[in-house]
């Protein structure tokens, strides 16, 4: 009897066996894999789910619209826009259909004349084909940048800011503030910096002292004669303690300044 209970056992391990699929290897470190119903699928774990900014329009207008984009899940959407003279103020815009907040400013208050903003929203679910806008007091020529961010990877509730105001004379670099980071391993650091290069050729790099390390995004420029440009990067998981922001052009420029994010 215990000779038929094992070749039925080692038959039943081989149909097991035979039957469910077997498990690929990741060729992306990053990569994971989950089981069910016999189905794996792949999930990327990019914290940065879609980029995009503009100018939309080369033209000056008082409110900024950002070209369409799709978001892959209820993420974390952060516009960030500047105009080229400072005289004025922000008023949130929406982003999607949901009323954003504005999260950061150029100055030590909206009333205090700031040129770069940054809105936020934490969306609901994925969405296909949405815009954010931003307004300005005044018309404007704008530079701006959109960054959707995987709330499974980053945290979503913001913490706190600092800022750069505009500095009239040309500079090699401007610094911010310190910030005291928390450290935690999902903690989301953005860091946008404006200048007024009107040829798109002036990057922005950010560090940051002590060193993080970061991501850069796409550069941004309205070439229109008058600027601005922008440049947004972005850490997770930064070091823990004091930590001090700087945006450090490629040519040394006029009229910079910066918004830090914590989240």
């Amino acid at each position: 009897m215990s000779k038929w209970l094992i070749l039925i056992w080692l038959l039943t391990i081989w149909g097991l066996s035979y039957c469910l699929p077997s498990i690929p290897i990741a060729a992306n470190p990053q990569s994971l894999f989950q089981f069910g119903q016999n189905v794996f699928t792949a999930v990327v774990s990019s914290p940065l789910d879609v980029q995009t900014g503009g100018p939309a329009t080369y033209a000056s207008n008082a409110t900024y619209t950002s070209p369409s984009f799709s978001t892959a899940g209820a993420d974390l959407i952060i516009l960030c826009g500047t105009v080229n003279t400072k005289y004025g103020s922000f008023t949130l815009g929406n982003i999607g259909a949901t009323a954003a907040t504005i999260r950061g400013v150029s100055a030590s208050s909206n009333a205090s004349n700031p040129d770069a903003a940054c809105e936020a929203i934490v969306d609901s679910q994925a969405r296909s084909g949405i815009t954010a806008a931003m307004t300005y007091s005044t018309a404007q020529y704008w530079a701006s940048t959109v960054m959707a961010f995987n709330p499974s990877l980053v945290l979503t509730t913001f913490h706190q800011t600092t800022y750069v105001a505009e500095t009239s004379s040309p500079l090699t670099h401007i610094t911010s503030p310190a910030l005291t980071l928390a450290g935690t391993s999902t903690e989301l650091v953005v860091v946008f910096c404006r200048n007024n290069d009107v040829t798109g050729t002036v990057t922005d790099t950010v560090t940051s002292t002590p060193s993080n390390s970061w991501t850069q995004l796409q550069l941004w420029t309205n070439s229109n004669g008058f600027g601005p440009t922008a440049q947004a990067s972005y850490t997770v998981g930064p070091g823990s303690g004091s930590t001090t922001f700087t945006c450090t052009p490629s040519s040394t420029n006029s009229y910079q300044s910066m918004v830090v994010l914590d989240y």
